[in-house]
C-alpha cells in the first residue's frame, strides 16, 4: 500500500498562513524559542532567537508548538518522559 494524502499540503500551508494573519497573529519564521521565563507560577515571557538577535516576547497566551513540550517542560511543569528507541516498534 502506497502512503497517499487527501489533501495538498501546500495548499493547507497556504489557507493557514492566511488564515492566521486574518486572525491579527504574527507569525515569526526561522525562529527558536529558547527558554520561558517565568513569574509566579506562569510564562510571562520567551526569549526567542532569530536573524534579528535574541529578544523576549510578552505573551498573553503562550501555545506550546514544538511537538515535544520543550517550553512547558523548560517552565517547569510535569511532564512523563518515554524513551523510545529507533528501530523498536513491532514489524
Amino acid at each position: 500500500m502506497r502512503y497517499s494524502v487527501a489533501f495538498d499540503p501546500h495548499e493547507f500551508i497556504f489557507a493557514a498562513d492566511q488564515m492566521v494573519r486574518e486572525a491579527g497573529v504574527k507569525v515569526l519564521f526561522q525562529t527558536l524559542g529558547c527558554e520561558p521565563i517565568v513569574e509566579d507560577g506562569r510564562i510571562a515571557a520567551v526569549v526567542i532567537q532569530n536573524k534579528t538577535g535574541r529578544q523576549a516576547i510578552v505573551p498573553g497566551v503562550v501555545i506550546d508548538t514544538t511537538g515535544d513540550g520543550d517550553v512547558f517542560a523548560a517552565a517547569g511543569e510535569k511532564y512523563e518522559l518515554e524513551r523510545v528507541h529507533p528501530g523498536s516498534g513491532s514489524s
